[in-house]
């Protein structure tokens, strides 16, 4: 059981860092027959932005489709929506394939043409940092124009070429596809903040229960190393900036800030009654 888990963590990490090529679920697509494929490809994430930088990949499969292409009998529009409405429904980005881009006396079983790069919204879960999964619907369609020899199939696909996220892709309407950080990232900010919290807490409540006051020189440097340690672990783990503060972030470095700040206050005020009291 342990060599599963171990096999499968390590797995997710890899797929994490590596390129990325999941086709959305279609049961009457079929390899063996001339197709169309409609690639969307995710270049990164701009968390600024709300949004992913993009492009759209269009190529052909089949020596008919390709000679019909070649000769000019018809050509292939793709365009993709942004599903979630973030955008409006009139904005759009297409690729076209045709005649026109294809170099005739190259022997090729693909026909290939890909887009510039463009910014496509994102919706982001509501689960926190480091479960913030970034969703994407993307709603493609493809047009044909002029006679092709048969009305091919079309095969959707979803490429990520970033790493640090795992892509998921939906079978079920609407297709979403989801890039979410790897099962060893999650438990590695888990544990590590769990860990952080606990020994903050016990340093916090030592002070607070020690019987002798600190002095001025143990106060500062007590407060010093507690924020150089918090920032250093904030830098750790990866909070990021850009999304605000998350509500693990409140809870491991606000938590244990706010009763390190309670302890030092009382053994302060407690130095200063037994001081008097001498």
């Amino acid at each position: 059981m342990f060599t599963m888990m171990y096999v499968n963590v390590v797995n997710d990490d890899l797929y994490g860092r590596m390129i990325e090529t999941k086709r959305f679920c279609d049961d009457s697509f079929d390899v063996k027959t001339d197709y169309v494929t409609v690639r969307f490809i995710i270049h990164n994430i701009h968390e600024q932005e709300n949004a992913v930088d993009a492009s759209l990949l269009i190529f052909t499969t089949g020596q008919k489709i390709n000679h019909d292409l070649k000769e000019g009998k018809f050509s292939i529009t793709a365009d993709v929506r942004d599903g979630y409405g973030y955008a409006p429904f009139g904005q759009y980005h297409k690729i076209v394939l045709d005649s026109s881009v294809v170099d005739k006396n190259v022997k090729t079983s693909n026909l290939i043409s890909e887009s510039e790069n463009f910014l496509f919204p994102i919706a982001n879960s509501v689960d926190g940092f480091p479960y913030d999964d970034v969703l994407i619907y993307p709603r493609v369609s493809v047009n044909y124009s002029g006679t092709p020899s048969e009305k091919y199939k079309l095969n959707t696909e979803v490429q990520k070429m970033m790493t640090g996220r795992q892509l998921e892709v939906s079978c079920k309407s609407p297709r979403i596809a989801t890039l979410s950080r790897t099962p060893i990232e999650k438990m590695f900010i888990v544990s590590s903040s769990v860990i952080f919290l606990v020994l903050a807490i016990l340093v916090g409540i030592s002070l607070i229960l020690t019987k002798t006051g600190l002095s001025r020189t143990e106060e500062l440097l007590a407060i010093a190393t507690y924020l150089m340690a918090t920032a250093g672990f904030r830098e750790l783990i990866g909070f990021s900036r850009d999304t605000g503060i998350s509500a693990l972030e409140v809870a491991v470095l606000g938590i244990p800030l706010a009763l390190v700040f309670t302890a030092i206050f009382i053994s302060f005020f407690r130095g200063k009654w037994k001081k008097s009291n001498q």
